[in-house]
């Protein structure tokens, strides 16, 4: 386990030097809100569940307030992770080096992906699934209602990070099928228990900071739209059978491609055994697999809760091949295994190779942060996020502003607030609940109060950034003004324009 860990971390390495994506930017500004005493969806906007915000202030408060803390925070993380996906295939597979294998699979799976994709609610969830699958299936449990109340707890506290995951909570209750008597009276009470527990916390903490009212709607009213604002408009049936198309492609082309082609035939071998464990197993991919549709987006970090039950299924789709060799048939198979395996196995080394590479040519200095930067997210590209970009405006806005003065972004930048070190406003660090289809107008209401009240020194206007996936909108922030006259006009009568930086336009206050 030991080897495994060290491994975890070598590999883990890479995401070092990875920078903020606009999730993990918005992740960190809630977070550190969080530790100012304040709270998510009443004092800074998200449409995300709450239990990201506090792990990302979980890793500013233990390493301290930058970028590098929550990926070293995510390293450690990812590293139990494998330890426990390890322990899990130790127990179904009934062999220790098959279970490291597993373990190892996983965290391949995991740094394959971008910056964008990793320390993401999806990834954090692996953990707590992980470990309550390992609880259930353990042979040895000196009790049973402890493990049920403990699997329980941890499969409530994944569906804080994201909620579709609370299916698995019907795991537990399959498995107590098979106790008897007093056993299965005590299991199943003390599951609920577990299980409430997190919730019954959430609600009580929202309730008494009188944010539960901006905690329903921003989850189940707002995320509702969110979720299906990607849609298209043929019917929930045709939207539904288009998504399982792309993200049956997706997985057969991404780099982790590997373990779900290896993954097929072993769900026909778990049906064929029906063993207990291996049955859990299965369940626990079609979770990840509801989890994926159940987003609508199809985004990669979508899919990181199916990489622990995939890496499994794996390996024992190899466990039987290796049993198999001798027939013609299984070497046949085999073959075709191994030629498709170095096939698709190009994606993950390259992309593992250019990792590495950018690493240690930071580490010796070679590379610079804003070369690296510029490899990952180029300058003058089409795109509606640029990392260069950002850090330039957060420059200029550090040299041309005080520490005390306010700046407003209309766009959804929220790695500038963090890397000029300036204060947003209001709580709406990024202005999509402010232009989407949906969008209600006493938040405008309550933006414009804001402005006029802390009078920002400089307002941004972004151009280039498009997001019809979350807004349903195929407009980009400047063109979202024209749903939003009287921020148009209070923009006009207060502010002059400045400077124009990459895709974003400056604005400041006309002092009188």
């Amino acid at each position: 386990m030991v080897i495994l860990i060290c491994l975890a971390l070598l590999v883990g390495s890479v995401s070092l030097i990875y920078p903020y994506g606009r999730d993990q930017a918005t992740y960190s500004y809630v977070g550190r809100v969080v530790l100012a005493g304040k709270v998510p969806y009443k004092d800074a906007w998200d449409v995300k569940p709450p239990a990201i915000f506090y792990l990302y202030a979980l890793a500013d408060t233990i390493l301290g307030k930058s970028q590098t803390s929550v990926r070293i925070f995510d390293m450690i993380w990812q590293a139990a992770t494998a330890a426990i996906i390890a322990l899990v295939g130790m127990t179904i597979l009934e062999n220790r080096n098959l279970g490291f294998l597993c373990g190892a699979l996983y965290i391949l799976s995991y740094y394959v992906v971008n910056y964008w994709n990793t320390a993401q609610p999806e990834g954090f969830s692996t953990l707590l699934l992980a470990s309550a699958v390992f609880i259930l299936l353990r042979r040895k449990q000196r009790s049973r209602s402890f493990a049920f109340f403990s699997a329980g707890l941890l499969i409530a506290c994944s569906s804080l990070l994201k909620y579709p995951l609370g299916l698995m909570i019907a795991l537990p209750i399959l498995l107590s099928f098979r106790q008897e008597g007093l056993r299965k009276a005590t299991a199943l009470p003390a599951l609920a228990a577990g299980f409430l527990m997190p919730y019954l916390v959430t609600v009580l903490y929202f309730f008494s900071r009188s944010a539960f009212g901006d905690f329903i709607y921003s989850q189940f009213i707002y995320g509702y739209h969110h979720v299906t604002s990607g849609l298209q408009n043929d019917g929930a049936l045709v939207s539904l059978t288009r998504n399982i198309l792309d993200m049956s492609k997706i997985l057969f082309a991404a780099e982790y491609a590997i373990i779900f082609l290896l993954s097929v035939p072993a769900i026909i071998l778990v049906l064929r055994k029906r063993k207990r464990e291996e049955l859990a197993l299965l369940f626990w991919f079609c979770i990840g697999l509801v989890h994926v549709l159940s987003q609508g987006k199809l985004f990669r970090y979508h899919f990181l809760p199916l990489l622990a039950p995939m890496s499994i299924m794996a390996v024992i789709c190899l466990k039987c091949l290796s049993r198999q060799l001798k027939s013609r048939t299984s070497m046949a198979l085999a073959l075709l295994i191994v030629l498709l395996s170095i096939s698709i196995l190009r994606l993950p080394f390259r992309a593992y190779r250019t990792s590495f590479t950018n690493l240690f040519g930071m580490a010796s200095g070679k590379i610079s942060q804003m070369e690296y930067f510029e490899k990952l997210s180029p300058r003058g590209r089409k795109t509606n996020f640029c990392l260069p970009y950002d850090i330039d405006v957060a420059d200029y806005l550090r040299s041309s502003t005080d520490s005390t003065d306010y700046v407003f972004i209309w766009g959804f930048e929220p790695l500038i607030y963090l890397e000029s070190a300036r204060s947003c406003p209001t709580r709406f660090i990024y202005n999509v609940p402010l232009y989407c289809k949906w969008a209600r107008e006493d938040f405008r209401d309550e933006l414009i109060g804001s402005l006029s009240t802390t009078r920002p020194e400089i307002i941004i206007v972004t151009e280039n950034d498009s997001l019809p996936a979350v807004s349903g909108l195929h407009i980009d922030s400047w063109q979202a003004l024209g749903r939003f006259p009287d921020l148009n006009q209070y923009l006009e009568v207060n502010y002059a324009p400045e400077r124009r930086i990459g895709h974003f336009t400056l604005y400041t206050l006309v002092h009188n």
